[in-house]
């Protein structure tokens, strides 16, 4: 049994599940646009998932594409280049499955063994490090997509 894999899979299931709501939650017309380029929930939200697809992919000798799966890169494309709220939660979905596979390929025992991807040293020591990071990363962003809904009086998802 894969009591690691299975508490983790939870946990993110339950966080994928508060960026959908949160997702949801912006109207079109809200999307792709904040008072501070940094803080547009397209951006946000595309970084979130294009790091979660980065971060369980193995890449070893190979550059990731960023930017290629939605023909936009989450930093630096102009604001009205950046992909629909329904793009985003297709692209969701798909990272998702992967993540989902990366970890049931690894197991308990491949999660505390020594990280076979070496490019991620401030991830820690070993797998779950890198999936713990992870969790970490998306909650720091989804916060600051959670602040925008308070910002815009917009019903934020209930914490899971």
């Amino acid at each position: 049994m894969n009591r690691i894999v299975g508490s983790l899979t939870d946990h993110l299931n339950r966080t994928w599940d508060m960026l959908r709501g949160a997702i949801e939650a912006f109207p079109d017309e809200q999307w792709r646009v904040a008072d501070e380029d940094d803080l547009i929930p397209a951006r946000q939200a595309l970084h979130i998932i294009e790091s979660s697809a980065f971060y369980s992919g193995d890449w070893t000798g190979k550059k990731f594409p960023t930017g290629e799966r939605l023909g936009c890169n989450w930093e630096f494309s102009p604001a009205d280049e950046l992909p629909s709220r329904q793009d985003v939660l297709t692209y969701l979905d798909e990272a998702k499955a992967k993540l989902d596979a990366w970890l049931t390929k690894r197991g308990d025992d491949g999660l505390l063994g020594e990280p076979q991807d070496k490019r991620f040293p401030w991830t820690g020591a070993c797998e779950l490090g890198r999936a713990l990071y992870l969790i970490r990363h998306t909650h720091h962003h989804l916060g600051k997509i959670h602040n925008e809904l308070r910002r815009r009086s917009i019903a934020r998802p209930e914490w899971r």
